[in-house]
């Protein structure tokens, strides 16, 4: 049986071991997978050659050798690696990196497994949030956005979705927001104090970056924490002390890879989102492409207007 690569234990990826070889000279430890979806975000843009996707969803072929966490043949699995390479139908991932799917849930969400890690660490990692406190997401109709808001949602959260467009307010408000503001033609700091009865919201998770920073800043309570995910859509903020000293707030800037280290964390969290999924029969919109429109999915990306998840299929 033919491979297209392998995923070692430490993330890294070499794109011509095993091909073509025997299956029985794999390693203790990993298994073959029939890739289903892989998912894509930003940073997948920046990859000029090669394979792109660190996030996918599959079913196991096979396990060479014994698993020891209890992985079988036709378990269904969702991974988040380092290096990109989802984009390949068969994939050799190490045990340590995979999160087993559950029945009644789709592969299509499971492959959104960069996302959930990320959700995961934002909302029970970085903070300690108590249900009822107010908490501002950007980009909430987006697809880091959607798993964010309707995680946090289940929590017992408050959520206030920042949003770049008016016809994608129906749609975080359904997903569990309990306010929506266009920042692009509302005052977003005196939405802000209106609905948290002028506290301002214990925490900002920002995937807009620069442009939207200062904005964030006035809009938090005192002692209020500003998160950015990933590089920032418009480039990362230019970071202002005297703005935190103000409301006596924190900045963060969390890298998702120390997450990632920690192995327990990462089986976790992913588990805990699935329940999540399974309790609320979790049903996100999501763009569907096949690889062959690949040019497509990467328009979507772009595009400030959709709304929901993306997923690439082989079929």
């Amino acid at each position: 049986m033919p491979f297209s690569g392998l995923i070692a234990k430490d993330g890294s990826f070499k794109n011509s071991l095993f091909k073509d070889k025997d299956p029985s000279t794999i390693p203790q430890g990993y298994c073959v997978i029939k890739q289903q979806y892989f998912s894509i975000t930003h940073s997948d843009l920046e990859i000029k050659d090669g394979a792109i996707g660190m996030e996918g969803a599959g079913v196991i072929e096979s396990v060479p050798n014994e698993s020891e966490r209890g992985f079988e043949k036709g378990d269904k699995v969702c991974y988040y690696i380092k290096k990109p390479m989802t984009s390949y139908e068969n994939v050799i991932v190490h045990e340590s990196a995979l999160i087993k799917v559950p029945q009644g849930v789709e592969l299509d969400v499971a492959a959104q497994a960069r996302k959930i890690l990320t959700a995961h660490y934002l909302l029970y990692k970085i903070l300690t949030l108590k249900k009822g406190t107010w908490i501002i997401v950007t980009g909430a109709g987006g697809s880091m956005g959607t798993i964010l808001t309707a995680w946090a949602n289940y929590a017992g959260l408050n959520i206030i979705a920042i949003i770049s467009d008016d016809d994608k307010k129906q749609y975080v408000l359904q997903n569990g927001a309990k306010v929506a503001i266009n920042y692009k033609k509302q005052n977003v700091e005196e939405e802000v104090m209106r609905a948290t009865n002028s506290v301002g919201a214990f925490a900002v998770y920002d995937v807009i970056g620069k442009d939207f920073y200062p904005t964030a800043m006035k809009s938090l309570s005192y002692f209020g924490h500003y998160i950015l995910i990933g590089k920032g859509l418009s480039g990362l903020p230019v970071i202002n002390f005297a703005a935190m000293q103000e409301k006596s707030s924190t900045v963060c800037y969390p890298n998702i890879e120390h997450y990632k280290n920690l192995a327990f964390e990462n089986l976790v969290g992913g588990a805990e989102f699935l329940e999540f999924v399974l309790q609320t029969r979790f049903t996100p919109t999501i763009q569907k492409f096949t690889i062959s429109n690949f040019s497509q999915a990467t328009q979507s990306l772009l595009d400030r207007t959709r709304t929901g998840l993306i997923a690439c299929s082989f079929r």
